[in-house]
């Protein structure tokens, strides 16, 4: 039989354009408000499509702030900041929050109850709601989107009002601002609330790092290459030529924040390589560090800290550790000790954090899955650290576990992205750990001592809690969603502990397993891609 021609090799370029056309045509789809926008309730009245005669926010002066922007355009041809113009016709909604007086309680919100899960974009106490508008609209818009959890209508046309913003400014026009990194970083925390379609969180991180790259501020100037040094001197020719964005506390939050984004989101979900860790970012955070301009910054600067020793394990040996054999117990020692050095660096205060507890746990469980990959052995000291190591993983996932169900429904809007990320990597390494069959692993004293259909249990009742609080128990909602893959990913693990040959028939072992091993592992597989989706689907 005659084999069939292979069709055209789709490149990485071609992949790129088909994202990027899908993202346009969904932009299209939402580039008018729908019909009942202007009936929206924005807090207590109704939504007016005019802005207030002398309102807040079409009067007061226009002061430099550290979030102020100066916007730089690439081969559109638009610098400077928005119009005035732009920036009252902003949206209908946008104008109904401040006629209901709504948009300095909203940023309060972000302040007192947000910026610690989104600590890379901090808002002075001392800037109006008027004022954020008039110097940063986008990044307005994103935060008005963030704290609009109890006004679902609402947050959905700000979130399209968010896509039509990216399309116009950012793609079309090639406009390149803080306003807008900072207002990308903002909506990529709480991308949760706001998706349509498929899911197009690597695109907004790549437009994240590609904003970042084209303000410059991806590496120090110092450290430009030659080829840019002379395109500056060329350029400085120009006077409407425009320049790179100085480095100031904002910018360096910016350019922390896109690292630890990128690292948090790929790191439990995406296929996309992380933004690497580099001397520059080392320097933001240190720079940030001395000039410990808000209490936000602090916990900032812990946070990257610790996403540095994720980053790291990441990159080291223990990809490998099918042939590293007894250098495995090595390179997780020494991890260890970094973990271990970095929670007792931390002040009394914020070892009990829950963001710094389920941050570490984490990581804690990054570094002891590799358990999972070590071949099976003979050598009774291997068996033993095997053992070691997944009851340690074992430990860090039922420790994350724990900080999560402290959390208390009413403050689960304030959950980003990235903490959603974590918890379907800890319940999926949970999942494994109860399943995981071996000579030196006792599976079922495990599930017994783990209880994890309680545990499930337990965050399912949260989650529809959660979601009555906010007025938000319908299919669409994301801790409903959440609430449906949960069952589904109990449903499969009582599934696979009623046959009765789950322990008899199937091996766990990564690295050369039984057909019905690699059976189980690619079901587990799908619920990871389900479960990941569903927290972010709407």
């Amino acid at each position: 039989m005659a084999r069939q021609p292979k069709g055209p090799r789709v490149t990485q370029a071609a992949k790129i354009e088909k994202k990027l056309d899908g993202l346009m045509s969904l932009l299209n789809t939402t580039h008018q408000l729908p019909p009942n926008a202007a009936i929206i309730a924005s807090g207590s009245g109704l939504i007016s499509s005019e802005p207030s005669d002398g309102g807040p926010h079409s009067a007061g002066p226009s002061t430099k702030t550290p979030n102020s922007t100066e916007s730089t355009s690439h081969g559109g041809g638009h610098q400077g900041n928005p119009s005035e113009a732009e920036t009252v016709s902003f949206s209908s909604v946008v104008d109904g929050v401040f006629l209901d007086h709504e948009a300095d309680r909203l940023l309060d919100i972000y302040r007192n109850s947000l910026v610690m899960r989104c600590p890379f974009v901090v808002i002075s106490t001392d800037m109006p709601a008027w004022q954020v508008r008039q110097d940063t609209p986008f990044l307005f818009l994103t935060i008005l989107f963030a704290t609009s959890y109890e006004n679902c209508p609402r947050q959905h046309i700000l979130g399209d009002e968010i896509m039509k913003y990216v399309s116009e400014h950012l793609l079309l026009k090639g406009e390149r601002s803080l306003d807008l990194l900072q207002g990308l970083l903002v909506y990529i925390t709480w991308y949760h609330y706001h998706v349509s379609g498929p899911l197009q969180i690597n695109l907004f991180l790549q437009l994240l790092i590609a904003v970042l790259t084209d303000l410059g501020l991806n590496r120090a100037s110092v450290a430009r290459e030659t080829q840019d040094a002379l395109f500056n001197q060329i350029k400085q020719q120009d006077p409407c030529a425009a320049n790179p964005l100085p480095m100031s506390n904002a910018t360096y939050r910016a350019v922390i924040g896109c690292f630890y984004l990128s690292s948090t989101i790929t790191s439990t979900s995406s296929k996309l390589d992380p933004m690497p860790y580099t001397s520059h970012i080392e320097d933001c955070l240190q720079s940030l560090a001395v000039a410990n301009e808000y209490n936000a910054d602090f916990i900032l600067v812990q946070m990257v800290k610790l996403q540095k020793i994720v980053e790291d394990i990441r990159c080291s040996a223990l990809h490998s550790a099918s042939s590293m054999k007894g250098l495995v117990d090595l390179y997780v020692k020494a991890f260890q000790r970094s973990l271990q050095d970095y929670k007792t660096a931390l002040p009394p205060g914020l070892q009990q954090n829950t963001s710094i507890l389920l941050h570490y746990h984490s990581a804690e469980i990054q570094l002891y899955q590799v358990g999972f990959q070590m071949p099976q052995v003979v050598e009774e000291n291997l068996k033993f650290q095997r053992m070691e190591i997944l009851s340690a993983c074992l430990s860090a996932t039922k420790g994350f576990c724990a900080a999560w169900l402290s959390i208390p429904p009413s403050l689960y809007y304030t959950l980003s992205l990235g903490n959603f990320g974590q918890l379907t990597r800890a319940l999926l390494v949970f999942l494994k750990l109860c399943v995981f069959h071996a000579e030196d692993w006792d599976a079922p004293r495990i599930r017994q001592q783990a209880n994890l259909s309680f545990i499930i249990d337990e965050m399912i009742n949260r989650m529809e809690e959660a979601s009555i609080t906010f007025g938000r128990n319908h299919s669409s909602c994301p801790f409903m969603k959440s609430v449906t893959n949960l069952k589904l990913g109990k449903s499969w693990y009582e599934r696979e502990l009623g046959k009765s040959s789950v322990e008899e028939d199937i091996s766990m072992d990564l690295n050369g397993g039984s057909a019905d091993a690699a059976v189980l592992w690619s079901q587990l597989d799908a619920w990871n891609e389900d479960l990941w989706g569903g927290f972010m689907a709407s």
